[in-house]
Protein backbone atom coordinates (compact mmCIF):
# COMPACT_ATOMS: atom_id res chain seq x y z
CA UNK A 1 0.00 0.00 0.00
CA UNK A 2 1.61 3.30 -1.39
CA UNK A 3 0.59 6.33 0.66
CA UNK A 4 1.64 9.65 -0.83
CA UNK A 5 2.04 12.26 2.25
CA UNK A 6 -1.23 11.02 3.88
CA UNK A 7 -1.62 13.74 6.15
CA UNK A 8 -5.11 13.01 7.06
CA UNK A 9 -4.09 9.77 8.02
CA UNK A 10 -3.06 9.17 11.58
CA UNK A 11 -0.83 6.45 13.01
CA UNK A 12 -3.93 4.85 14.78
CA UNK A 13 -5.96 5.48 11.40
CA UNK A 14 -3.20 3.55 9.61
CA UNK A 15 -2.87 0.64 12.21
CA UNK A 16 -6.57 0.29 12.03
CA UNK A 17 -6.55 -0.11 7.89
CA UNK A 18 -3.54 -2.83 8.30
CA UNK A 19 -5.74 -5.21 9.70
CA UNK A 20 -7.90 -4.84 7.07
CA UNK A 21 -5.64 -4.84 4.23
CA UNK A 22 -2.85 -6.33 5.15
CA UNK A 23 0.72 -5.96 3.16
CA UNK A 24 3.69 -3.68 2.76
CA UNK A 25 2.67 -0.28 4.18
CA UNK A 26 5.03 2.72 2.50
CA UNK A 27 4.59 6.89 2.59
CA UNK A 28 6.30 8.77 0.18
CA UNK A 29 6.88 12.37 1.60
CA UNK A 30 7.18 14.90 -1.29
CA UNK A 31 7.94 17.58 1.30
CA UNK A 32 11.10 19.55 2.23
CA UNK A 33 12.00 19.99 5.83
CA UNK A 34 9.12 22.78 6.58
CA UNK A 35 5.95 20.94 5.66
CA UNK A 36 7.56 17.57 7.13
CA UNK A 37 5.62 17.85 10.80
CA UNK A 38 2.12 17.67 8.81
CA UNK A 39 2.79 13.70 8.22
CA UNK A 40 6.30 12.84 10.79
CA UNK A 41 3.90 11.92 13.82
CA UNK A 42 2.50 9.22 11.41
CA UNK A 43 5.34 7.66 9.92
CA UNK A 44 6.21 5.38 12.21
CA UNK A 45 3.07 3.28 11.66
CA UNK A 46 4.13 2.45 7.88
CA UNK A 47 7.02 -0.13 7.00
CA UNK A 48 9.00 1.99 4.96
CA UNK A 49 9.41 5.58 4.35
CA UNK A 50 10.65 7.65 1.37
CA UNK A 51 11.59 10.94 1.21
CA UNK A 52 11.84 13.24 -1.67
CA UNK A 53 15.25 15.20 0.15
CA UNK A 54 18.42 13.85 1.18
CA UNK A 55 17.44 16.05 4.08
CA UNK A 56 14.08 15.03 4.95
CA UNK A 57 15.60 11.44 4.73
CA UNK A 58 18.54 12.44 7.15
CA UNK A 59 15.71 14.30 9.71
CA UNK A 60 13.06 11.03 9.64
CA UNK A 61 16.40 8.23 9.80
CA UNK A 62 16.96 9.79 13.23
CA UNK A 63 13.68 10.00 14.92
CA UNK A 64 11.55 6.66 13.30
CA UNK A 65 12.79 3.43 13.36
CA UNK A 66 11.65 2.53 10.42
CA UNK A 67 14.04 2.20 7.22
CA UNK A 68 14.21 5.04 5.55
CA UNK A 69 15.11 5.76 1.82
CA UNK A 70 15.69 8.91 -0.54
CA UNK A 71 13.10 8.79 -3.68
CA UNK A 72 13.12 12.31 -5.38
CA UNK A 73 9.98 13.94 -7.10
CA UNK A 74 10.11 13.21 -10.91
CA UNK A 75 7.28 13.86 -13.94
CA UNK A 76 5.08 12.29 -16.49
CA UNK A 77 6.06 13.62 -19.66
CA UNK A 78 3.15 12.12 -21.23
CA UNK A 79 1.39 15.33 -19.24
CA UNK A 80 4.29 17.25 -19.15
CA UNK A 81 6.18 17.43 -23.05
CA UNK A 82 7.21 20.13 -25.74
CA UNK A 83 4.45 22.06 -27.52
CA UNK A 84 3.50 24.70 -29.50
CA UNK A 85 2.17 27.51 -27.57
CA UNK A 86 0.77 30.64 -29.02
CA UNK A 87 -1.03 34.31 -27.90
CA UNK A 88 -0.96 34.18 -24.70
CA UNK A 89 1.40 31.67 -23.84
CA UNK A 90 4.42 32.82 -25.49
CA UNK A 91 7.04 34.97 -23.52
CA UNK A 92 10.39 35.65 -23.18
CA UNK A 93 10.44 34.74 -19.52
CA UNK A 94 8.38 32.49 -17.63
CA UNK A 95 7.40 31.84 -13.89
CA UNK A 96 4.55 29.26 -12.83
CA UNK A 97 3.75 29.38 -9.25
CA UNK A 98 2.69 30.51 -6.14
CA UNK A 99 3.55 34.35 -5.30
CA UNK A 100 5.68 35.25 -2.80
CA UNK A 101 7.38 38.01 -1.35
CA UNK A 102 11.16 36.16 -2.26
CA UNK A 103 9.81 35.53 -5.85
CA UNK A 104 8.89 38.25 -6.29
CA UNK A 105 12.02 40.30 -5.20
CA UNK A 106 13.95 37.44 -7.54
CA UNK A 107 11.25 37.71 -10.21
CA UNK A 108 11.58 42.05 -10.40
CA UNK A 109 14.92 41.52 -11.73
CA UNK A 110 13.66 39.99 -15.04
CA UNK A 111 10.93 42.85 -16.22
CA UNK A 112 12.91 44.40 -18.68
CA UNK A 113 13.52 40.62 -20.46
CA UNK A 114 9.65 40.26 -21.29
CA UNK A 115 8.34 38.59 -17.74
CA UNK A 116 5.23 36.53 -18.07
CA UNK A 117 3.51 35.07 -14.13
CA UNK A 118 0.99 32.62 -14.05
CA UNK A 119 -0.08 31.53 -10.38
CA UNK A 120 -2.15 32.81 -7.33
CA UNK A 121 -1.43 36.08 -5.94
CA UNK A 122 0.58 37.72 -8.30
CA UNK A 123 -2.09 40.27 -8.88
CA UNK A 124 -2.20 41.20 -5.52
CA UNK A 125 1.89 41.97 -5.99
CA UNK A 126 4.14 44.73 -7.42
CA UNK A 127 4.32 42.79 -10.42
CA UNK A 128 0.47 42.36 -11.16
CA UNK A 129 0.53 43.90 -14.47
CA UNK A 130 3.01 41.02 -15.48
CA UNK A 131 0.50 38.40 -14.32
CA UNK A 132 -1.52 36.46 -17.79
CA UNK A 133 -3.46 34.10 -15.17
CA UNK A 134 -4.18 32.77 -12.03
CA UNK A 135 -5.78 29.88 -12.03
CA UNK A 136 -2.98 27.54 -12.56
CA UNK A 137 -4.41 24.45 -13.44
CA UNK A 138 -2.24 21.67 -15.14
CA UNK A 139 -2.98 22.48 -18.83
CA UNK A 140 -2.17 26.06 -18.07
CA UNK A 141 1.08 25.16 -16.54
CA UNK A 142 2.33 23.57 -19.34
CA UNK A 143 0.99 25.75 -21.91
CA UNK A 144 2.75 28.54 -19.92
CA UNK A 145 6.01 27.06 -19.52
CA UNK A 146 6.08 25.26 -23.41
CA UNK A 147 6.14 28.95 -24.55
CA UNK A 148 8.43 30.33 -22.55
CA UNK A 149 12.41 30.95 -24.51
CA UNK A 150 13.59 30.79 -20.73
CA UNK A 151 11.90 29.10 -17.84
CA UNK A 152 12.60 30.29 -14.06
CA UNK A 153 12.16 27.55 -11.16
CA UNK A 154 11.64 29.25 -7.44
CA UNK A 155 12.08 26.73 -5.08
CA UNK A 156 8.79 27.55 -2.64
CA UNK A 157 11.81 27.78 0.80
CA UNK A 158 14.23 29.76 -1.01
CA UNK A 159 13.94 32.90 1.07
CA UNK A 160 17.55 33.37 1.94
CA UNK A 161 20.76 34.28 -0.62
CA UNK A 162 22.71 32.44 -1.43
CA UNK A 163 20.16 29.33 -1.67
CA UNK A 164 18.83 27.48 1.61
CA UNK A 165 19.69 25.07 3.32
CA UNK A 166 17.31 22.94 2.05
CA UNK A 167 17.99 20.29 -0.41
CA UNK A 168 15.41 18.64 -2.24
CA UNK A 169 14.50 19.79 -5.45
CA UNK A 170 10.94 20.74 -6.27
CA UNK A 171 8.95 18.73 -8.70
CA UNK A 172 9.09 21.71 -10.85
CA UNK A 173 12.12 20.88 -11.88
CA UNK A 174 11.61 17.73 -13.58
CA UNK A 175 8.21 19.18 -15.26
CA UNK A 176 10.31 21.69 -16.83
CA UNK A 177 13.01 19.75 -17.67
CA UNK A 178 10.08 17.39 -19.67
CA UNK A 179 8.56 19.93 -21.28
CA UNK A 180 11.56 21.02 -23.04
CA UNK A 181 12.26 24.38 -22.40
CA UNK A 182 15.90 26.08 -20.94
CA UNK A 183 15.29 25.99 -17.29
CA UNK A 184 17.29 28.63 -14.88
CA UNK A 185 16.91 27.34 -11.25
CA UNK A 186 18.08 28.02 -7.88
CA UNK A 187 20.71 25.51 -6.05
CA UNK A 188 19.92 22.62 -4.55
CA UNK A 189 21.85 20.35 -2.44
CA UNK A 190 20.13 17.31 -4.27
CA UNK A 191 20.21 18.81 -8.02
CA UNK A 192 23.40 17.31 -9.16
CA UNK A 193 22.43 13.86 -8.58
CA UNK A 194 19.78 14.25 -11.30
CA UNK A 195 21.06 16.97 -13.70
CA UNK A 196 24.30 18.56 -14.70
CA UNK A 197 24.56 22.37 -14.49
CA UNK A 198 25.25 24.19 -17.68
CA UNK A 199 24.79 21.37 -19.57
CA UNK A 200 21.06 20.02 -18.37
CA UNK A 201 20.16 23.05 -17.04
CA UNK A 202 21.57 26.59 -15.80
CA UNK A 203 21.82 26.58 -11.84
CA UNK A 204 21.70 30.28 -9.77
CA UNK A 205 23.22 30.73 -6.46
CA UNK A 206 22.25 34.70 -6.04
CA UNK A 207 19.88 37.47 -7.91
CA UNK A 208 23.34 38.22 -10.19
CA UNK A 209 23.21 35.11 -11.13
CA UNK A 210 19.86 34.24 -12.04
CA UNK A 211 19.50 37.96 -13.93
CA UNK A 212 23.28 36.70 -16.30
CA UNK A 213 21.72 33.30 -16.92
CA UNK A 214 18.16 34.89 -17.93
CA UNK A 215 20.07 37.20 -20.62
CA UNK A 216 23.01 35.04 -21.78
CA UNK A 217 20.08 32.22 -22.52
CA UNK A 218 17.97 35.15 -24.46
CA UNK A 219 20.89 36.37 -25.93
CA UNK A 220 21.94 33.00 -27.40
CA UNK A 221 18.67 30.64 -27.90
CA UNK A 222 20.79 27.92 -30.11
CA UNK A 223 22.85 27.24 -27.01
CA UNK A 224 19.98 27.84 -24.39
CA UNK A 225 18.28 24.91 -26.69
CA UNK A 226 21.29 22.75 -26.68
CA UNK A 227 20.14 22.56 -22.80
CA UNK A 228 16.68 22.10 -22.76
CA UNK A 229 17.42 19.11 -25.34
CA UNK A 230 19.87 17.58 -23.22
CA UNK A 231 17.49 18.44 -19.97
CA UNK A 232 14.53 16.35 -21.43
CA UNK A 233 16.55 13.41 -22.73
CA UNK A 234 18.02 13.23 -19.09
CA UNK A 235 14.63 13.41 -17.81
CA UNK A 236 13.11 10.60 -20.30
CA UNK A 237 16.54 8.48 -19.48
CA UNK A 238 16.10 8.34 -15.59
CA UNK A 239 13.52 10.82 -14.10
CA UNK A 240 10.07 9.55 -14.89
CA UNK A 241 7.46 8.17 -12.45
CA UNK A 242 7.97 4.66 -13.92
CA UNK A 243 11.95 4.87 -12.88
CA UNK A 244 10.49 6.00 -9.40
CA UNK A 245 8.11 3.52 -8.99
CA UNK A 246 10.68 0.69 -10.21
CA UNK A 247 12.91 2.08 -7.50
CA UNK A 248 10.47 2.16 -4.76
CA UNK A 249 9.32 -1.27 -5.69
CA UNK A 250 12.74 -2.53 -5.82
CA UNK A 251 13.57 -0.97 -2.49
CA UNK A 252 10.59 -2.94 -0.74
CA UNK A 253 11.42 -6.35 -2.43
CA UNK A 254 15.04 -6.15 -1.45
CA UNK A 255 13.36 -4.89 2.05
CA UNK A 256 10.96 -7.65 2.68
CA UNK A 257 13.23 -10.81 1.57
CA UNK A 258 16.21 -9.74 4.16
CA UNK A 259 12.87 -9.92 6.56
Amino acid sequence: MLVVRGEALSAQAVSTLRRDHPGTWVNWVPDDLHGLAIVQHALPAYDMVFAAGTDVAEALAGTIERPVHYLPLAADPSVYKPMRSRDQYRANVVFAGTATPRREQLLGGLVEFGLALWGPGWRRTSLRDYCRGEQLDTENFVRAYAGASVAVNIHRSADAEPAVAERGVNQRTFEIAAIGVPQVVDFRGDLAQHFTDRRELLVYRSVEEMRGLVEAALQDPAAADTVARAGRARLMADHTYMHRLKALLDAVRATTHRA
